[in-house]
């Protein structure tokens, strides 16, 4: 869990200074179809949501690991959202074909144990 959030930190410093405006956003309720939230905070002390997200995504059977296991596949980003405001900023990385296991809820290339 500590890695995760480590690399979500990473991920929001780098891409902090290259934010486009989510043009749907608020069309779409993104704190209940992204499929990994994080609260983070930056040097300053300001709190944001950031967002693991896919616009469509198609559910899979082909990147099983295990029985049971809910796999799903899309083009995938993160979405940045400072705490209290309605704009949603995305960042230009975009992980194209992305397969996200949710039973496992795992942001990294999946691994069969």
């Amino acid at each position: 869990m500590k890695l995760t959030r480590i690399f979500f930190i990473a991920v929001f410093l780098f891409t902090y200074l290259h934010l486009q405006t989510y043009s749907y956003a608020t069309e779409i309720n993104i704190s209940e179809k992204s499929r990994v939230l994080f609260k983070v905070k930056d040097t300053k002390g300001i709190s944001y949501n950031v967002y693991f997200f896919a616009p469509k995504e198609t559910k899979t059977d082909y990147y099983l690991c295990s029985t049971g296991d809910e796999v799903f596949v899309g083009n995938y980003s993160f979405l940045i959202q400072k705490q209290g405001e309605k704009d949603i900023k995305t960042t230009t990385l975009i992980l194209k074909d992305y397969p996200y296991n949710q039973t496992k809820r795992t942001v990294f290339p999946i691994i069969c144990r």
